[in-house]
């Protein structure tokens, strides 16, 4: 999550952060989704650059 006041990742005062963001209560499958979506998004953004 990007915020202009706090920055990537961080949480604004009164806001708790997602127990997923921790390292300990990662889902894996949740975990290969993210990877998956963001390599779909690079691979979509390198053909936009190339054409």
């Amino acid at each position: 999550m990007y915020n202009p006041a706090f920055g990537y990742g961080a949480v604004p005062p009164g806001y708790q952060q997602m127990p997923s963001v921790h390292p300990m209560y990662r889902d894996p499958a949740i975990e290969l989704r993210a990877q998956l979506i963001a390599a779909q998004t690079k691979i979509t953004g390198l053909e936009r650059d190339n054409n």
